[in-house]
């Protein structure tokens, strides 16, 4: 119901490998989907990351010179990783609250901790948000993930092993598009 709008999904079907960057890399170095998103959108453009966590990927996008909004739910997140600066901007709200429109949106493994409802929530939120040439960009746990399957089963498709994640199935989040 909102193609038009949300024109690229990006999707890959990781497993462990996220872990082991985190852990050896660190926060500092961009992950390779922010890379490759950046080559994608034009600088000086404004993209709203969803679910910022540490912040890694937004800074990125503001060093490459692109005007960065990152919101995350948790004060904690925020306050730990907001500074005084203007650029990346760090807001502490539900996107459905946002009013600000934007010309491209980024979800890196955040879909995964939402439940169906919470997610077509946020992609009518997206479709709102974004002009028509905007782009939404979501990397996802998959069922072709290895990590798929391990774990405790809480639903179909929802596992809890460190944490808990819904793999997304393509098919399904396709037809939300």
């Amino acid at each position: 119901y909102i193609s038009r709008k949300i024109v690229l999904l990006f999707s890959l079907f990781i497993g462990q490998s996220h872990f082991l960057w985190i852990k050896t890399i660190g926060i500092e170095t961009p992950s390779t989907f922010a890379t490759y998103v950046s080559d994608l959108i034009k600088r000086g453009e404004s993209i709203l990351g969803l679910g910022c966590g540490n912040g890694r990927d937004t800074f990125y996008f503001a060093k490459k010179g692109f005007q960065v909004f990152a919101i995350d739910q948790s004060k904690i997140v925020i306050n730990r990783i907001k500074k005084k600066n203007i650029n990346p901007k760090f807001i502490c709200l539900d996107i459905q609250e946002l009013e600000k429109k934007i010309n491209h949106c980024y979800a890196r493994f955040f879909l995964h901790s939402l439940n169906e409802n919470e997610e077509n929530k946020v992609i009518e939120s997206v479709s709102n948000l974004l002009p028509k040439n905007g782009l939404f960009f979501s990397e996802n746990w998959s069922v072709k993930s290895d990590l798929f399957g391990k774990g405790e089963i809480i639903l179909k498709d929802i596992f809890r092993k460190d944490h808990k994640r819904r793999f997304i199935r393509k098919n399904n989040i396709s037809k939300k598009l």
